[in-house]
């Protein structure tokens, strides 16, 4: 259609001046090729905005289509918790012969695991990557169920509780955490939903206590920056004031880069608000330091062992230090599977999987030192 318009001026032409070549000038074929031309133009933009309005109308019927998508997992009717004891009584969560394979995979990440946690303990699960500990952890609140085996906390299976509320009592620092398209301030309060107009108070002491305080303060627009906001570059301005129009959008678009260490101090800020707003009995944390520093890891683990009070932690690490000589139970994962369970002086008498990941990681810093020596003895007097 596109290639016909733009022909259609020389094919009449040509008509024209075999049958009636007195009423034809080259003036009339000019403007008859400058209609033409605007003929294909306006085609051209059809065609390109039917298909965009087509593919606009899609993506809009597909977020409301998610609305009919039934839940595979099934809720369960047991209100949590049980009765009205403090929320200062941790959670016992107990893993019962579990085998769990991700949908639509045929290998087993996690095979045969059973441990329990009593309430109050702080447990550290250890392993190479790709032993399953994220896995692990992901079916805690069940973002996933597992293929095989059972799951109880406080003494029933955890399907039998309503989701929510399980959910709700407890506190995951992930290591693929999320910043969204907002403010600081909100990003942060967002830990803390219940809490619909958290005080400044409250937003300053879990950025402390996230160690997250120091560096937001020298943003310029502090708990108001938007690290990440979202483009509207796609927008089109004409008149006089499109250079201030420009400018705005410019300044809203703008990106505030952050490291990996202050992004993770932020979702540990989060983490914190959901601590202090009250109703939590468990906590996780799924190698929420690995771009921290050794002052950031231990300030942060400093603080949430302060702050735990009476309640289940579990801490999910590839670093040996002070949590694991500390944590009641270290549990050692394997290719999926549970090699060892014990505390930090019981695993290295045993000389197996735990003592062998412990000398590699001490094993730099022996090295180290006797390097030293021996560069030390072998120097001359002076």
């Amino acid at each position: 259609m596109r290639y016909l318009a733009n022909d259609f001026p020389m094919l009449y032409f040509a008509f024209r001046v075999i049958f009636s070549s007195d009423e034809i000038t080259f003036g009339s074929l000019a403007i008859l090729q400058e209609a033409a031309m605007n003929v294909q133009s306006t085609i051209f933009m059809l065609s390109y905005e039917s298909k965009f309005l087509a593919r606009s109308i899609e993506s809009a019927k597909n977020v409301y289509a998610r609305f009919d998508i039934q839940n595979l997992m099934k809720d369960g009717d047991v209100p949590y918790p049980k009765n009205d004891t403090s929320e200062k009584t941790g959670m016992t969560l107990e893993f019962r012969n579990v085998f769990f394979k991700y949908p639509g995979t045929t290998k087993p990440v996690l095979e045969d695991i059973s441990f329990k946690i009593e309430p109050g303990q702080m447990v550290v699960i250890v392993g190479v990557n790709g032993s399953g500990k994220s896995s692990a952890i992901k079916l805690f609140n069940r973002l996933y169920d597992p293929t095989d085996g059972e799951i109880l906390v406080d003494g029933l299976p955890l399907t039998s509780y309503k989701l929510k509320d399980v959910r709700r009592a407890m506190a995951i620092l992930r290591q693929d955490h999320t910043s969204y398209p907002l403010s600081l301030r909100l990003n942060v309060a967002l830990g803390s939903p219940d809490n619909e107009n958290p005080s400044d108070e409250e937003l300053s002491r879990a950025l402390k206590a996230g160690g997250a305080d120091a560096f937001v303060e020298k943003l310029p627009k502090k708990l108001d920056t938007v690290l990440d906001p979202v483009k509207l570059s796609s927008l089109r301005f004409h008149g006089e004031t499109e250079e201030e129009l420009k400018k705005m959008v410019d300044e809203k678009e703008k990106t505030t880069d952050v490291s990996g260490g202050e992004s993770q101090r932020l979702a540990a800020a989060r983490t914190f608000m959901r601590l202090g707003g009250g109703g939590i009995r468990f906590l996780a944390a799924d190698e929420p330091t690995s771009a921290l520093d050794p002052e950031g890891e231990f300030e942060l683990f400093s603080r949430l062992k302060e702050q735990r009070g009476g309640k289940t932690v579990v801490f999910i690490t590839h670093r040996f230090g002070h949590l694991t000589k500390y944590a009641d139970t270290i549990l050692v994962l394997k290719d999926g599977r549970l090699v060892e369970s014990g505390n930090h002086s019981e695993l290295i008498a045993r000389d197996g999987e735990y003592k062998r990941l412990h000398d590699i990681q001490a094993q730099a810093f022996v090295s180290t030192n006797t390097s030293e020596s021996s560069t030390a003895s072998d120097s001359p007097p002076s």
